[in-house]
């Protein structure tokens, strides 16, 4: 299966290529993306499926939707309706491929995901993360408070699972050195430098 945004491949978009699938189908599916940037928000909710691009520096996802940006009732949408790809399919890999937020600063527009990862075993091989503040989501949420609103995530009310995240190889761009991590987390030849924007490179 082909992603083509001139129309040579099967699909246009990817997230067309991805709801043609049946969602109670258990067969691998391998789609490849051709060179391009597309414009458009992601939901892999397909189990073993990869998504393959033809070269990290000429395949990326992007959209700008940020957590101050007001809905069709003028109330800001949230974090978690910023992703621009959404993962809760399970047994997922990525490759050679750039998942941007592309908002603008933090400071700005408020938190703006370029990627949601809920589910269980998922690769990204040779992809970037692109974005200004929250630009890579890890779920599940921690619990809930006793009192107050909820989290309101994409997945809020199903059952969480604690999971365990390596991250191989990793070069780590950020605005700032301030953030925090649950364990439990692995991180193995890390280089971390405070420089604009926010970049994860992964590669096996």
């Amino acid at each position: 299966m082909i992603v083509a945004k001139d129309g040579s491949g099967d699909f246009r978009t990817i997230q067309a290529a991805v709801n043609s699938l049946p969602k109670d189908s258990s067969d691998p599916v391998h789609i490849f993306v051709k060179a391009g940037v597309y414009k458009e928000k992601v939901v892999i909710d397909r189990s073993n499926l990869t998504l393959e691009g033809t070269a990290r520096d000429k395949v990326k996802i992007t959209y700008d939707d940020y957590a101050l940006m007001k809905d069709e009732n003028g109330r800001p949408i949230g974090t978690f309706a910023t992703a621009t790809a959404l993962f809760i399919g399970n047994d997922f890999t990525a490759k050679n491929i750039i998942f941007e937020n592309s908002a603008g600063s933090g400071s700005i527009v408020g938190q703006a995901v370029a990627a949601y990862v809920d589910a269980d075993q998922m690769t990204f091989e040779n992809c970037s993360f692109l974005g200004q503040q929250d630009t890579l989501f890890l779920a599940p949420l921690p619990p809930k408070p006793l009192k107050g609103e909820s989290f309101g995530g994409p997945r809020d009310g199903l059952e969480g699972k604690v999971r365990r995240s390596i991250f191989t190889t990793v070069t780590l761009r950020v605005m700032s050195i301030s953030f925090s991590v649950r364990e439990p987390l692995c991180l193995r030849n890390v280089i971390l430098l405070a420089l604009t924007g926010m970049q994860i490179q992964m590669a096996t």
